[in-house]
Parts: C-alpha cells; structure tokens; sequence
C-alpha cells in the first residue's frame, strides 16, 4: 500500500496484515492520509438549528436536497422509537414530530453513513464499523442522559470516536488492488492501532467540539481533559456494552450488570430502551448495495454446521420490497434460509419468522450468503435477542433439535 490515497500497488496480494498496518500507521502521522469532507446537509441543517429562529420549511428544505437522509429521517420518525399515531409521510410532520435536535443527530448519522458505507472491496467491514458506532451512539445518549451529561456530547462522541477505522478502510480501500482476504474482526484489528490518530485528524478537520476530540483521543487508554472524565468513562462503558451485544444471540439484564462502569439502573435502561435504539442502528446503518463495486476482500464468519432439519417461511422487509426465503436448518446460534436474493454480510435486519403458532419478529445478521444454483443459502444470527423474542426463539431451537435426534 502506498501513502497516497489513489494509488494501488501490483503486488498487494502479497502484502501480510502486519505489514498493512504498519503502513496505516505511518500514514495517520502524515498529512496525505484522505479525509472525507463534512457533509454539505449536515452543515446546513446544523446552521438552521443554531439561529434558532428557523421553521420547520427550512429544516425541510434543507434535508430534501439529500434523497438517502430524506428517507431515513421519514424511516426515524415512524420507528417503534417515536411511535406515531399515525404513519408519516410528509417530511415537515416527521421533523416536527421528531423535533430538531433529533433532526440533527439522524442528519449526523444519515450524512456520515453515506460516506461509511460506500461501496469497495472492504464495504461490509466499513459497514460493520459504522453499525457498531450507531448503537455505541444510542447508548451514550441514553445512558449519558440519566447521568446528566450534555445529549449532543454523548451522541457525537459515542458514533465518532471510533470514526478514524470507517477513515483507514476507505483508505485501504483505494490502495489495495489484491489480497489478503481477511475476516471482518481481522481486518478492523488490522486498523485498530493507527485509528486514533486517523480519527482524531478528522475530528480536527471537521472543527468538532474539544470535548469530542478529547475523548476520540482518550476513549481505551489516554488520560484526557479531566473535564471530559465522565464523557470518557461512558464512551469506554459503551464500547464494553457494544462488545456483549455482538457476542452474544441472546441477552437479558444478568449480562449487562457486569459490564464495567455500568449500574444495575443503567442496565435496566439499556434494556428498555433496546428495542427502539436497535430500530435507530437499522434505520441508518443499512447498505444501500447488495454487492461491493470490487470483488471483496472480506471472508465469511460463517460458523459451519448443519444444525436442525426446520421447514418454515421467513421474510425480510427491505427499503423496497418485502423478500421471502425458506428456513433450512437453525442450532442455538444460526438459523440457515434459501431464496432468490442475497442479503449483504454483516447487514443487521429483521427476519420474521412464520411459525406454526404465530409470527415471530427477531433481529439478526448476516453471516454468510453463497450462491448454491439460482437460489443463495444464507446464514443468519441472531441478535442481542431478549424478552419474549428470546423466549420463543430458543424453544423453536430446543423442539427443532429434539425432532432432529428422534427422526
């Protein structure tokens, strides 16, 4: 890989992981290393907000110019989050329904997923970044609500202090032409060491506020601003609670309650709150492309196995359509469907389940999807599932693999 952001390299493929990153390393310390700019709609709506004499005509005007952040904010603003008495169409009730300041955190998270999610040969590791930093900034803003920190604070600094791994893997994809194929946690190990820095250029290049820089800064290791002490301990809090959420298929309180720095009210907030911050995470982090403008160099984490022997339906409500798969074979931490249309991996979306006593809504993410003939097989995961979606899931499992050993 070569330090300037254009330029690709023959012999790439031949380039170990080890060397990659020391590479990113020496290019966070330059300043060659490409930047994406500040989104044009999110400088114009946070200019309206920030007069505080705007109408809603503006806000609207102003976020109509972007069709992707248009959408996503009507998606926002009908979510179970807000709950509507009645579905919204029209982009002024969604912004009055929602209010600006919401406004301004789905136009953060809807501008800076665009760039996060564009498509290359690491797309779905860049979008499995961008999905953790929308759920790390839900969480930082609800917990950073109960302990009395500033919302906008929390918000921004809970989806940006990771932001400078999205900044090294657009690099990274502009630079290698070849190999190595690596698994997603790979790859996000592979820019972990340098991303502070890349993360905190941005942060400078954007002109965001000092306490956000400190904490992208501080937020495994550093000391920081002792001012911005709390906003660092719940950035670190979040990170840990993110980490439990994508290792574990199924979760209740008990698992909350040992994360460090978290109280036993906090878990109990998180929980409650969960259903509707997964809504956010899916509403602004969903990829807009099935497969990466350049063969991928990202390996499935497909756990393997057969599981139990399942015969039921199963759809997927996409932005377009609503799409219907065949579900194959589930254990306690996969469920495998075929159908005619791929799902991007890593995607977190929500798959009901048509069983025989009734619909079963569960969130899950794409581990693997491979063509078998006309159809794809693909495997799903389930997550952060609680509550009665956890309850009857698991039973499904437990019948289905009591049937497959008396078959």
């Amino acid at each position: 890989m070569c330090a300037q952001a254009g330029t690709r390299r023959a012999d790439d493929a031949t380039v170990d992981p080890q060397t990659i990153e020391q590479r990113l390393v020496q290019l966070s310390g330059r300043g060659d290393l490409k930047i994406p700019p500040y989104p044009a709609v999110l400088a114009r709506v946070t200019r309206i907000v920030g007069r505080h004499d705007y109408t809603v005509q503006e806000l609207s005007k102003a976020v109509q110019s972007d069709q992707a952040l248009t959408a996503a904010v009507l998606r926002y603003a009908n979510s179970p989050r807000h709950a509507p008495p009645a579905p919204i169409a029209s982009l002024e009730r969604a912004i009055t329904h929602i209010g600006a300041k919401e406004l301004v955190r789905c136009a953060i998270a809807g501008s800076l997923g665009q760039a996060a999610m564009a498509p290359g040969p690491l797309a779905t590791v860049r979008y499995r970044v961008w999905r953790d930093a929308v759920l790390g900034a839900n969480l930082a803003q609800e917990i950073g609500q109960a302990r009395g920190l500033p919302t906008e604070l929390a918000f921004l600094s809970g989806l940006l202090h990771d932001f400078g791994k999205v900044v090294l893997l657009a690099a990274l994809d502009q630079t290698l032409q070849g190999g190595p194929t690596l698994t997603a946690g790979r790859w996000i190990g592979v820019v972990d060491t340098a991303h502070v820095e890349a993360g905190t250029r941005a942060a400078r290049e954007w002109r965001l506020p000092p306490p956000v820089i400190d904490v992208i800064q501080s937020h495994h290791d550093g000391v920081g601003d002792p001012a911005n002490r709390p906003l660092i301990e719940l950035i670190r809090t979040v990170d840990a609670i993110v980490q439990v959420l994508g290792e574990r298929t199924a979760l209740d309180e008990e698992d909350l309650i040992f994360v460090p720095g978290l109280t036993r009210g906090e878990a109990q907030r998180v929980m409650t709150a969960l259903p509707g911050i997964i809504e956010m995470v899916a509403s602004f982090a969903e990829p807009a492309r099935f497969t990466p403008a350049a063969p991928s160099l990202v390996e499935s984490e497909s756990r393997g196995g057969s599981g139990a022997r399942v015969d039921f339906a199963v759809s997927c409500e996409r932005k377009d359509s609503s799409v219907v798969y065949s579900a194959k074979s589930v254990d306690w931490d996969s469920l495998r469907v075929v159908g005619r249309q791929a799902l991007p991996e890593n995607c977190l979306i929500k798959i009901t389940l048509h069983l025989c006593d009734g619909d079963l809504p569960v969130w899950m993410t794409v581990a693997e999807a491979t063509r078998e003939a006309a159809d794809y097989l693909i495997e799903l995961r389930p997550y952060a599932m609680h509550g009665l979606a956890k309850s009857t899931y698991l039973a499904m499992v437990s019948q289905a693999l009591k049937a497959n050993v008396s078959a």
